[in-house]
């Protein structure tokens, strides 16, 4: 009898044992504006699936990186799962917020505002240009490269300053400066609790603002941006670049294009459009059939 114990103790002992080395630990280092919801899908898929474990912060081997932009090549496979927009903003009821709602802001005033003129650019100085402190991110993942992408530019064209660490620092920066002008994602500004405008800061007025409300909730703001193109606000996918031979990180991922979309607007992202949104799993998918 206690022989038959024991080899049930260690049939069970042995179970667990396969278990844990069935669980991966993945390593995902996000962007601020998108940690929350990274936050949210990491809590709901462990409710369902115990193959994996997540680190935050980390920028190791058996990761998941973020991918900002369509743009470039990747080295892993990319699948992008939403989109994210990108607006100029200042402090509120700040000297460069009142000067820019007399002018408004299109793509052509950004770009003189936002960047360095070529040596031999023949377009005149703008006369905000002299007034306005530009401030941008300077990590790799600040959202500073796509918006100069989206102008055929690179992050080393931006005047003014440029702020270390995350675009979430670009608040005070710009808050605390009467006449900065700054750019970042919608989740950087929004409170997403309130789901209004964060109390120090502003969005620029565009001259596109009969398309949209900056001002109103964000889920109006969201609802407009998928319906509207708007001049000045730069909207691109993000994705997720891994390895598509890991089973379990397959299987995450498409639980994020498929359960996980629900979270996006809660969490101040956009959604693909259902085109975009069947041609990610449907990659995703034959990438699946192939490593079988």
């Amino acid at each position: 009898m206690k022989k038959i114990q024991y080899i049930i103790v260690a049939l069970f002992l042995l179970q667990i044992n396969s278990a844990e080395a069935q669980t991966q630990t993945v390593n995902i280092k996000a962007p601020g504006f998108v940690r929350p919801l990274v936050e949210r899908w990491i809590a709901e898929y462990q409710k369902i699936n115990s193959d994996l474990s997540f680190q935050l912060g980390q920028k190791k081997d058996n990761a998941i990186t973020f991918v900002l932009e369509e743009k470039g090549e990747k080295k892993e496979e990319t699948v992008f799962f939403g989109r994210y927009a990108i607006v100029p903003f200042t402090g509120k009821d700040s000297e460069a917020a009142a000067l820019i709602a007399k002018k408004k802001l299109n793509d052509k005033r950004i770009k003189n505002l936002l960047f360095e003129k070529d040596d031999l650019s023949e377009e005149k100085s703008d006369k905000l240009e002299d007034k306005l402190h530009i401030y941008t991110g300077a990590q790799s993942f600040s959202v500073a490269l796509p918006y100069a992408a989206a102008y055929g530019l690179t992050a080393a064209d931006y005047r003014g300053k440029r702020i270390q660490g995350d675009d979430r620092f670009l608040n005070k920066a710009v808050g605390e400066d009467a006449w900065g002008l700054g750019i970042s994602a919608l989740g950087n500004l929004y409170d997403l609790q309130s789901r209004h405008l964060k109390d120090q800061l502003q969005v620029a007025s565009l001259d596109d603002s009969k398309k949209i409300d900056l001002t109103a909730s964000l889920d109006e703001v969201l609802e407009a941006l998928e319906t509207y193109t708007v001049e000045g606000i730069d909207v691109e996918k993000i994705g997720f670049a891994f390895d598509v031979n890991n089973l379990q990180l397959n299987r995450f991922v498409n639980w994020v294009l498929t359960d996980g979309q629900q979270y996006l607007h809660e969490y101040g992202l956009l959604t693909l459009s259902q085109k975009d949104l069947i041609s990610q799993q449907r990659s995703l998918h034959h990438q699946d059939i192939a490593r079988r």
